[in-house]
């Protein structure tokens, strides 16, 4: 791999590390299209374990559908302003192969 290409994939790691800060801020106390901004259209939102918060889990694609859950947890009081949750970061692992991530 070239230095241009190491440069690239590492600058590639750190936008998509700040993009899942962003969200996890968002979630907590930005507003819906602020969240929903930071996905792409096409994007899926998948929940295996809630732990322990009175949601299920579950796949959903798309804005339309991702903003309807954000909506739900919101009316719920598990997620945004006032619901007294945080979305905590920590490790984070992006391995960059070309265009894709994972």
């Amino acid at each position: 791999m070239s230095a241009a290409d190491r440069l690239q994939t590492a600058a590639d790691s750190i936008e998509i590390a700040v993009l899942i800060a962003r969200i996890a801020q968002h979630a907590a106390g930005g507003t819906p299209e602020e969240y929903i901004s930071c996905f792409t259209s096409d994007a899926v939102w998948e929940l295996a374990d809630a732990g322990g918060l009175p949601m299920s889990g579950g796949r959903v694609q798309g804005h339309e559908e991702i903003l309807a859950g954000v909506h739900t947890r919101r009316a719920d009081g598990i997620q945004g302003p006032g619901s007294h949750t945080r979305h905590d970061v920590s490790s984070i692992t992006v391995d960059v192969d070309g265009d894709r991530a994972t």
